[in-house]
């Protein structure tokens, strides 16, 4: 039995349970079996190419050198001198220079850097070869509205109006960032007109980490969700056993040899036994029984008829349902990190991406997506709410303008105000602060970006759009509302 490592794996399985449940009583493993595998992993590392070019204004090569007028000719000379780079021993030795010195898990890196003097020339895009482009000041105009007098021509003075001396009356006065010509110099090209791109080589060290002896089939299959260049976290010892130079296949191998702690068990909870497999010094869950799927089942069920009945409920973000599924780690780690979709009204949620974090939690797809689904239908419902609270409280507020001004016109005005004021609010409130108390700032982020729909820019879009239609019927409804209002009023 592997020294304390009993003891590691029931404060860790504590501790989870913990985050991911609102299970808290005294853990028991039974069963309890570990041992440590011993394993090697090679990291081959490779060399790699990467092109990039460095553009400056003008037909001059920075460096010197051709300048190549044809883009087939600089490409031909490129590929002629990357490829007698690849293949020069001095590429190389800087590979092997770095692999040496390279700690285990490590990913790419650059080893050499190589300035050429192969330059490509070009026409400017932008300013089609003429080196100036159209005014952005003044459009091309060549004047721009005179900042002294606002473009009227005129100034206030001793109480009365006098031409303004600066545009002599006109409004007008000629642009200054292009001198009244209405062309400036190209920003791209310096007013040059050309530009010139010299290639630049990275070659590059590309590890690949693959286990390279035999291992336990369970042991590999765990293994294999973190991928090898990652077992630095979870190796309890890494020694390096070898150095090998192959220079005819332009790689270098190391080998490693590693250490990692594996341990299985049961948990019983509830009359019902779990069997767990977890590994690594940080240790890791490779198997758990779905534990979590069995403990949250009745929740996510609750969840699920909350969110199909929840225009009926006085409670929804602070529901016992809803707090239990919310206060889940996974379930904040995937809001943070998955990959969901927007479209009108209803969710989109990418398969792939988190079906790959919730492999990380040992939970199945289904289980996934029953509940964003729940939890999108409920925070729409619940901001939903809020924009008709806040409506109900503008038109509160109007008809009590109206009652005391007996006005329309200053009623129609308030009505506007308060609409935005109560919309600012009571957004803020919500979506602030009740939002992220009861959610936390993870799913409180998700909610606002996936679940909310903007009604104050909708409306505001529309009102721009059709701003005589949408006056004509406020008009008409706050006649009706008032009318209704008063004859209330009267009744009782």
């Amino acid at each position: 039995m592997l020294e304390g490592y009993k003891e590691q794996c029931e404060n860790f399985v504590k501790q989870w349970l913990k985050d991911n449940t609102s299970y808290n009583a005294n853990i028991v493993l039974l069963d309890y079996e570990d041992w440590e595998e011993n394993f090697e992993v090679s990291v081959v590392h490779k060399l790699g190419f990467k092109l990039s070019e460095k553009t400056v204004a003008g037909k001059k090569s920075i460096y010197g050198g051709k300048v190549y007028l044809r883009e087939v000719e600089y490409k031909d000379a490129i590929e002629k001198l990357g490829t007698e780079e690849f293949i020069n021993e001095r590429t190389f030795r800087a590979l092997s220079t770095h692999a040496q010195k390279a700690q285990y898990g490590e990913m790419e890196t650059t080893v050499r850097r190589i300035t050429t003097d192969i330059s490509y020339g070009r026409e400017c895009q932008k300013c089609w070869g003429k080196g100036q482009c159209q005014c952005r000041e003044c459009s091309g105009g060549g004047s721009i509205p005179c900042n002294h007098c606002n473009g009227s021509g005129k100034v206030y003075v001793d109480s009365t109006y006098k031409l303004c001396n600066r545009c002599s009356g006109r409004g007008m006065t000629n642009c200054s960032y292009c001198s009244g010509r209405g062309w400036a110099k190209c920003a791209d090209c310096n007013g040059e007109g050309h530009l010139v791109d010299t290639a630049i080589f990275e070659f590059r060290d590309e590890p690949l980490y693959y286990i390279s002896s035999k291992i336990d089939n369970r042991a590999e299959k765990a293994l294999s969700r973190i991928g090898a260049e990652n077992f630095a976290i979870i190796a309890s010892k890494i020694e390096l056993k070898s150095f090998k130079d192959k220079f005819d296949k332009r790689e270098i191998i190391k080998t490693y040899e590693l250490n990692v702690p594996f341990a299985k068990f049961n948990l019983t909870i509830n009359d019902e036994k779990y069997q767990w497999f977890v590994y690594g010094k940080t240790i890791q869950v490779s198997e758990n029984g779905n534990i979590l799927k069995a403990l949250l089942d009745n929740n996510v069920k609750a969840l699920e008829r909350l969110s199909k009945k929840a225009w009926f409920m006085p409670v929804l973000i602070q529901n016992k349902a809803v707090k239990n599924i919310t206060n889940a780690k996974f379930i904040r780690d995937i809001a943070k990190n998955g990959n969901f979709e927007k479209d009108k009204n209803s969710l989109k949620i990418n398969r792939e991406n988190n079906k790959k974090i919730a492999n990380n939690e040992i939970l199945d797809w289904q289980f996934i997506q029953t509940i964003f689904v729940s939890l999108h239908r409920i925070a729409s419902i619940y901001f939903t709410r809020v924009d008709i609270l806040w409506l109900c409280l503008a038109i509160i507020t109007n008809l009590c303008v109206l009652k005391v001004t007996d006005s329309i016109i200053i009623s129609f005005f308030t009505l506007l105000v308060s609409i935005f004021l109560f919309l600012g609010i009571c957004t803020w409130i919500h979506t602030a602060i009740i939002l992220k108390l009861c959610w936390g700032k993870d799913l409180q982020d998700w909610a606002n970006r996936y679940c909310r729909i903007n009604i104050k820019q909708k409306a505001l879009d529309f009102i721009l759009e059709h701003w005589i239609v949408s006056t004509v019927i406020t008009l008409i409804v706050l006649t009706i509302v008032s009318l209704a209002f008063n004859s209330a009023l009267t009744l009782f």
